[in-house]
């Protein structure tokens, strides 16, 4: 209350006059510095000048009513305000079997092009999340008081979304029917929560319906979709370009078609694909394993983006086989195939990693300064071939680059050492021979420093002791 409606604390006797004055108590709750201070004139004032002060009080009362009412709302100490409302996210959880609210970071990265792909599985939810609405200690009670000022039994409350560009609250933008949806019923732009505001403001926290992720994908779309079939459509799950929607809120108490706040809302991400991929992928062969090196388009350091999270290799043996077992490495990354498979199921003519299925994985996530990794557990001679693709933070992987194929060497063709042929076409018939030799040469050197050896060497007899040749 402001600091000119407080009561003042100079007159303690001010209760006398409500309970000589019944009629008046009402008027003394709202208005206090109108209707104080009149106990000690009572006794002394004429009807007359009691009637006029009376009809003061009256105009003082209707005043400050008409100071509370304006174009959208109330305005004043019994305004809404932002402060009034809290929103979050909820998702489905299938361990605990309910919706749960979303911290900042999965708010933040919840919608990815597998969850908008999963729009019509409401067996796990996926696709679906929940918008929650949590009124202020006091919101019930300013939005009573509203209402009844207004002579309205029930306010309206609305819940929209669209693109940056326009603000579904803003009752003098002609576009907002063309680029807003309404989330309670696509089509309907006046389709409102059940209970207006009445409801949302009396409840400890107001939970929407299941909503399609892919509305809000369609609803940046110009114009946004206009019914609920439309809505559903995929087409714009794959966005390359990060998308920021906007969530309003539209709550109103008058009978304008007006609502109380022109900024009630609240922003969310769409993401549907990681913008770049790496590039200049070679392999190595190895003994059992392959090198792989990959480079980044030019001028493009993924390390230092934000969203970036890091890489992960495929690779398949042949044309269509499974290098390891299912679950060996686990997938950084989502897909409608494996995040809702009962309704956006796998194709079955596609083979190998091209749907980015996880039993092709051939590394976990690997850093984003990373720019080489080495597979091992491989067959020598047997070729493989190799993808890298990119991970961000929305669970989106992008387009793995073109298959490189190689196969493990053992290591003799390294170029660690040198591997003759020859000797009837036996590969390492010399190189055996030589070893041999080198064998001997080591015995014979060892042998003359041995002890036996050495003492027979000093038996000999020197040259000036031997018998001259008889002449």
């Amino acid at each position: 209350m402001p600091p000119d409606q407080q009561p003042g604390a100079r007159h303690p006797t001010r209760g006398v006059f409500r309970w000589q004055n019944p009629g008046l108590s009402s008027v003394e709750e709202r208005h206090p510095h109108c209707s104080t201070g009149w106990y000690p004139m009572i006794h002394t004032l004429s009807k007359s000048i009691l009637a006029c002060l009376l009809g003061a009080l009256a105009l003082c009362a209707a005043g400050d009513a008409l100071a509370q009412t304006g174009t959208g709302g109330a305005t004043g100490s019994a305004a809404l305000s932002t402060s009034d409302f809290t929103f979050f996210l909820e998702y489905y959880d299938p361990g605990l079997k309910q919706w749960t609210q979303m911290n900042s970071t999965q708010q933040q990265f919840f919608f990815n092009r597998a969850r908008c792909e999963c729009d019509g599985d409401t067996t796990n939810w996926s696709g679906y999340f929940k918008i929650a609405i949590q009124p202020g200690s006091n919101t019930s009670s300013k939005v009573a008081a509203l209402l009844a000022l207004n002579q309205l039994s029930v306010g309206s409350a609305r819940l929209y979304a669209g693109g940056n560009v326009v603000n579904c609250l803003d009752p003098n933008n002609v576009l907002a029917p063309s680029f807003c949806l309404n989330l309670i019923e696509p089509g309907n732009q006046a389709a409102g929560i059940d209970g207006g505001i009445t409801a949302v403001a009396s409840l400890r926290v107001w939970e929407s319906n299941p909503i399609p992720a892919a509305w809000l994908f369609n609803s940046t779309a110009s114009p946004a979709c206009t019914s609920a079939t439309a809505c559903d459509s995929t087409a714009n799950c794959g966005t390359v370009t990060p998308i920021t929607a906007t969530i309003y809120i539209w709550v109103q108490t008058t009978a304008l078609q007006t609502p109380d706040i022109s900024n009630l809302s609240f922003n969310v991400n769409l993401v549907g694909q990681v913008s770049f991929a790496p590039t200049d992928v070679t392999v190595q062969g190895g003994n059992e394993a392959l090198a792989v090196s990959w480079d980044w388009p030019t001028d493009l350091n993924p390390s230092a983006n934000p969203t970036f999270m890091g890489v992960q290799l495929f690779c398949v043996r042949g044309q269509n086989n499974q290098v390891f077992r299912s679950g060996t490495f686990g997938a950084a990354y989502m897909t409608s195939a494996t995040l809702c498979p009962a309704t956006v199921p796998p194709p079955s003519s596609a083979g190998g990693f091209a749907q980015l299925d996880p039993s092709y994985l051939c590394s976990g996530l690997l850093p984003t300064t990373a720019t080489s990794y080495r597979i091992t557990g491989l067959q020598n001679g047997i070729p493989y071939g190799v993808g890298v693709a990119a991970v961000d933070k929305y669970g989106n992987l992008s387009s793995v680059s073109d298959t490189v194929y190689a196969s493990p060497i053992p290591s003799t063709e390294q170029g660690g050492s040198c591997e003759l042929t020859g000797w009837h076409g036996r590969p390492g018939g010399l190189g055996g021979l030589g070893l041999l030799g080198i064998g001997l040469l080591i015995a014979l050197r060892l042998r003359s420093k041995s002890p036996a050896t050495i003492a027979a060497r000093r038996s000999w007899p020197t040259p000036s002791s031997r018998s001259s040749p008889p002449s």
